[in-house]
């Protein structure tokens, strides 16, 4: 086509101007806006997500104090030639080789070992423990709370189950 045959435009200074000038003022609120709401979002995953990692943090650490416990609780019930069990939250184990050793479960969330003058602690267990005798066993309830299910362990005796078997 040659210039003669196009058809002449006609665009005012200010539609030429406001065309080439960038963003309109109300275009530059509402990227301003979505870029506040996207900022507090972003914000509150972040939050969420330190507060989560704080919690897995503190749970991870609840639960290897109660297998700490339990562990040595489940070593002093194998030796034990007798279980007796003086309260709900009280067991004393009297060991085969010599002596006794007494555990308490404490009302703050601790659980205490005496055995021979030598006291161990563990504290900020979740929810609480109660004893009971079963036999040739030790069992050991673990109170649940809302953030850790509890449970039970049976924990035997090697020696009671020995005797037993006796005829």
């Amino acid at each position: 086509m040659s210039a003669a045959t196009l058809p002449a435009m006609k665009v005012s200074a200010a539609q030429a101007t406001r065309r080439s000038g960038g963003f309109t003022l109300l275009e530059l609120l509402v990227a301003i806006g979505l870029l506040a709401v996207v900022g507090l979002i972003g914000m509150h995953l972040f939050r969420s997500t330190v507060l989560v990692s704080q919690d897995a943090a503190k749970a991870a650490s609840s639960m290897t104090r109660v297998d700490a416990a339990l562990a040595e609780l489940r070593a002093d019930a194998w030796g034990a030639k007798s279980i007796e069990v003086t309260a709900p939250d009280s067991v004393t184990l009297e060991q085969s080789a010599g002596g006794a050793i007494h555990w308490h479960a404490g009302s703050a969330g601790d659980l205490v070992r005496d055995a021979a003058g030598t006291t161990t602690r563990w504290t900020g267990l979740p929810g609480g423990v109660a004893f009971a005798a079963d036999g040739a066993a030790l069992t050991v309830e673990l109170k649940g709370t809302s953030e850790h299910p509890g449970g039970l362990a049976a924990m035997p005796s090697q020696v009671l189950l020995a005797a037993e078997d006796k005829p």
